[in-house]
């Protein structure tokens, strides 16, 4: 009924996830066969709602024997939303790499730390935008996290940890690379800043003696 669809997104927005629970819908003949539904909330890393997850599931006699079925599937979709979630609250950069070390493709908090828009990195090499902290280009390879930096068109750096893992295709063998911001201390990224801002600036007056 409406009443309880409302009720159930009230229930949904304040506690993450409603319990089970069974309507009657309608076939298009006109004849009302019993559901059991569970709704779940995506949020972002705002903790604003994004969208509403709902499984709705036949409980009519022929489709009860599917109830092992029907519990893996609510765990795969939890655990899917409780990743979603990690990733939301702490955003993770992500961008598909292939063999000459090219961005294929980006996410939003990848352009976000990197502080350049899509069509600004794809087909652009990684190290335009990301090396190691003496300005080497990293090793793209799987691993063990990397420390680096990522420069910013306007001079800034940002420190980023940095892992790679293989990501095989039918054709080809391409990689994808993890970017996480790796303080939140704007303390400690003026000090970073500075001192990459002195090696900067005594490079250039050795280049100019």
């Amino acid at each position: 009924s409406r009443s309880k669809e409302i009720a159930t997104r009230d229930e949904v927005l304040e506690r993450g996830s409603t319990d089970e629970y069974e309507i009657e819908l309608m076939r298009e003949d006109g004849t009302a066969f019993p559901v059991i539904i569970k709704k779940w909330l995506q949020s972002n890393r705002y903790g604003k709602a994004q969208r509403i997850w709902m499984l709705v599931r036949d409980i009519t006699e022929k489709k009860k024997n599917g109830d092992a079925f029907y519990r893996h599937v609510i765990l795969l979709l939890e655990n899917q939303l409780r990743n979603q979630s990690l990733l939301a609250g702490a955003p993770i950069g992500i961008l598909t790499i292939d063999g000459n070390g090219r961005i294929e493709s980006s996410n939003p908090a990848a352009e976000e730390l990197l502080c350049a828009k899509s069509d600004e990195v794809i087909r652009k090499r990684l190290d335009e935008f990301v090396t190691s902290p003496s300005g080497k280009a990293l090793s793209i390879s799987p691993g063990q996290p990397q420390t680096a930096v990522a420069k910013w068109q306007n001079g800034r750096i940002l420190p980023v940890q940095v892992t790679f893992s293989e990501l095989r295709t039918k054709d080809e063998l391409l990689f994808t690379c993890f970017l996480r911001d790796m303080t939140g201390d704007m303390q400690i990224r003026e000090t970073l800043q500075r001192a990459h801002d002195d090696l900067a600036d005594r490079v250039r007056e050795g280049t100019e003696e």
